[in-house]
């Protein structure tokens, strides 16, 4: 198998649309991937 099997490890919920579209640009800078980083790994 090529690719193995997905493991979700967190899973964050917004009430507001806007807010997620936000926060996941936000998380695709490098301040973003430093906070995944200190936050997640």
């Amino acid at each position: 198998m090529r690719y193995k099997p997905w493991e979700l490890i967190i899973a964050v919920e917004f009430a507001d649309i806007d807010k997620a579209k936000k926060f996941e640009k936000y998380l695709k800078t490098v301040s973003g991937k430093a906070f995944l980083k200190r936050h997640f790994l």
